[in-house]
């Protein structure tokens, strides 16, 4: 997998986050720098340390033959994607999020919006990709995406009626059927 993939990757791992961050945004009428940059460094950096984790699990699981890795990477990816697409189509019945910080809530939807990131890392060690350089790209978009997630949710200030995570799953499932096509 190429850096290209590795970005939509990042990008589709992503969605969750940030649409949780532009939960959090709304309702913000001050601190919002101090609260996307609490937000972003929650969620990149349990992304990152999932994918790694996954990877690591991944690892110790593979056998030695990389002839079902492409197959593996097309069931994790498609049924983290569809898991995506189905939370997307069916947000109105989501627990509605605080728009104020509070340390036990981040770390809860960091570690929920990254739970998928270590399905995808189970996947990446069955692929040749440099799991650090994926985790710290993983991280890197989901910080950025996750930052201006919390800004956009502060100024549309209103209910978000696009749910983000059915693109993030699309892109998802599209790259498992890349991987196993290759």
């Amino acid at each position: 997998m190429g850096f290209f993939g590795l970005l939509s990757l990042a990008f589709g791992l992503s969605a969750d986050a940030f649409a949780a961050a532009l939960c959090k945004g709304i309702g913000l009428h001050s601190g919002k720098m101090r609260a996307a940059l609490t937000v972003g460094a929650f969620f990149g950096t349990a992304q990152a340390l999932m994918t790694a984790a996954g990877s690591l699990l991944g690892e110790l699981m593979y056998l030695g033959t990389k002839t079902i890795g492409p197959l593996i990477s097309l069931i994790l990816l498609s049924a983290v994607g569809a898991k995506m697409i189905y939370d997307g189509i069916h947000a109105e019945h989501e627990i509605k999020i605080s728009s104020k910080l509070n340390l036990t809530e981040l770390l809860f939807l960091a570690w929920a919006t990254a739970i998928d990131a270590f399905s995808i890392g189970i996947s990446l060690a069955f692929l040749d990709v440099n799991i650090i350089t994926a985790a710290a790209l993983i991280g890197t978009v989901t910080f950025a995406l996750s930052f201006a997630g919390v800004f956009l949710g502060a100024k549309l200030n209103s209910v978000i009626t696009f749910p983000p995570e059915i693109v993030g799953g699309i892109l998802l499932i599209l790259l498992g059927v890349k991987i196993f096509l290759s």
